[in-house]
């Protein structure tokens, strides 16, 4: 039997400790990007929450086809105290962890967790292995706790928030951290076949089936108990793939209609709304030749700069039925699960690297965890509103992002791309997307004293496991 053993002292008292460990996506809240594990299903007793002597059924991808289910137990559920998970099968012979809460002096809280196991092949190397990947794991959990714990940045008090484009990238980050800081959350879902459906889930999240190309009025009686009070509208056509026509039509026709179906949702539901945000892109400005950009300076006149000022126009729209009216100017978004940075390392999983030395230009990026906290700073911040750029403080040249992910992966190899290669994939959007010289500033942000966790790229993939 083998033992691990993490803690961490928390600035907040234990009762607000455990309260936080209740929360019902607490799970994913707290799963490191790079583990790849998604719930399946929970069984929670009636009248009982998960920890509680709940079941949950967890999935874990280790390689492209292969994946490991975990079944696993709550019991010895001790209010403030402890609560422990054990393994009914999954890819250990025995596996129990213990969750426990000590109260110390002056409002603080040691939160320890205890994990005994037992591999079902006993080498020296494998036992290694798991105690650096538990390592890296809860050194992320603890990570995540101490932030929402010691630096809250709302106490949503149930307030309700309807999101829109929840499963993308941004939505999927952005939901457990809003059940982290008690919202009641309301998920906008795509259907296509055009049914409309009402249910709430086990995590008490209430999902909606829309479909914002429908001529229906979209009315839902059970909306008018709700109390909503945000609105974040994510919805809209991922922007990478190769640039077709029919993609770039996808692009505007996909922001355009969804943002006027969610404008028609509030005007016919009658919804107060006190706050909408709204994702738009940086791609709206002009190139400056390397000067920094904020959220006054001019736009562009390319494809992606067209269609985000359409559909800013849209979401402006929205400025005689609420308070304030956000547009968020989000930069590339850093995430191992998609966008930009998922693209760029594809090469390495091959242990090849890449170098682009004529690419000088500025990339504007932002951690995801800094882009849903920087969500949240705004929700809670009532001077903010209108255009608000969501990039890091400090740009990175572009060829200085490939030198940085050649020092962090150490491919066995480095192919130097032309630039003509990467033009034949569509050489307007490609410019846009890649090249294009943007030093922007989150200027709004930086003048409301948000504080970012993740200055640069640099520091924002040095806590990632590839």
């Amino acid at each position: 039997m083998y033992e691990f053993k993490y803690s961490s002292i928390i600035e907040n008292d234990v009762n607000t400790v455990f309260d936080w460990h209740k929360r019902p996506m607490l799970l994913q809240r707290l799963t490191p990007p790079w583990e790849n594990i998604s719930i399946r299903s929970t069984n929670i007793p009636d009248n009982s929450f998960l920890l509680k002597n709940g079941q949950v059924s967890l999935c874990q991808k280790i390689a492209p086809f292969l994946k490991i289910p975990w079944k696993v137990k709550h019991k010895n559920y001790k209010e403030n105290e402890l609560f422990e998970d054990e393994m009914i099968y999954g890819p250990f012979k025995y596996w129990n962890h213990k969750h426990i809460f000590e109260e110390l002096p002056n409002n603080r809280t040691r939160v320890t967790d205890l994990i005994h196991y037992e591999p079902f092949i006993k080498i020296k190397r494998i036992d290694s292995y798991i105690k650096n990947k538990l390592t890296l794991s809860f050194n992320y959990r603890h990570k995540i706790t101490k932030n929402d714990l010691e630096h809250p940045l709302y106490n949503a008090k149930q307030e309700t928030i309807m999101v829109a484009g929840s499963t993308g990238l941004i939505g999927s980050h952005l939901i457990p951290i809003l059940s982290s800081f008690g919202f009641k959350i309301i998920r906008l879902r795509y259907n296509e076949k055009n049914k409309i459906t009402f249910k709430e889930s086990k995590e008490g999240v209430i999902d909606i089936s829309w479909n914002p190309y429908s001529n229906k009025k979209l009315i839902f009686d059970e909306l008018k108990n709700q109390n909503i009070k945000y609105l974040i509208n994510l919805a809209g056509e991922n922007i990478l793939g190769y640039p077709s026509i029919r993609k770039k039509k996808a692009i505007i026709h996909s922001r355009v209609t969804s943002t006027q179906s969610l404008l028609n949702i509030i005007r016919n539901n009658k919804i107060n709304i006190d706050c909408a945000l709204h994702a738009s892109a940086t791609g709206i400005y002009k190139e400056n030749n390397g000067s920094t950009i904020t959220e006054s300076s001019p736009k562009g006149d390319g494809f992606l700069a067209r269609t985000t000022i359409e559909w800013e126009h849209e979401q402006n729209k929205f400025e005689n039925i609420v308070n304030r009216n956000v547009n968020m100017r989000i930069g590339a978004v850093l995430s191992l699960k998609g966008g930009m940075l998922k693209n760029l390392i594809i090469p390495y999983k091959l242990r090849i690297g890449t170098k682009m030395d004529y690419a000088s230009n500025y990339v504007s990026s932002i951690s995801i965890e800094d882009l849903c906290r920087a969500i949240i700073f705004i929700i809670n911040n009532k001077n903010i509103s209108g255009p608000v750029n969501m990039v890091s403080p400090e740009s990175t040249k572009l060829n200085n992002i490939f030198d940085l992910l050649n020092e962090q992966l150490n491919p066995i190899l480095k192919i130097s791309v032309p630039k003509k290669i990467l033009s034949s994939f569509g050489k307007e959007i490609v410019d846009e997307m890649l090249f294009s010289n943007h030093n922007i500033i989150p200027d709004v942000l930086n003048k409301n004293l948000f504080k970012f966790k993740d200055e640069n790229f640099k520091v924002s993939i040095q806590g990632m496991i590839f």
